[in-house]
């Protein structure tokens, strides 16, 4: 008997004001699957911001399994992370993307 699983996708948008284009940086990405997440993040090239996600990804009971980081252009980043759910993530996806804008804005 096979289990029933699904994917769920949180996405959230944290634009300037009058900016109306799609192609703004960052943009944050989470895919849920049972329990492992599948986080996309595109930003712009920082010095550090790598160490600081995980961190982040860390305090909402994630544990990281997988990661990936490309240059995107001259100027930009794309970071994939993949990680296990604890019982402590479950209905925190929403804030734990805010988290990750959040750490995005303080570099």
């Amino acid at each position: 008997m096979e289990a029933e699983s699904s994917v769920r996708v949180v996405e959230a948008e944290q634009k300037n004001e009058g900016d109306m284009s799609d192609d703004t940086l960052p943009q944050v990405e989470v895919k849920i699957f049972n329990k492992t997440l599948l986080i996309k993040v595109q930003c712009e090239k920082q010095r550090g911001i790598l160490s600081q996600l995980f961190t982040e990804v860390e305090t909402y009971d994630l544990t990281l399994l997988n990661s990936n980081v490309m240059a995107f252009g001259a100027t930009a980043m794309d970071i994939t992370i993949v990680g296990q759910m604890g019982e402590g993530c479950r209905g925190q996806v929403k804030s734990l993307v805010e988290a990750i804008y959040a750490v995005l804005r303080r570099i």
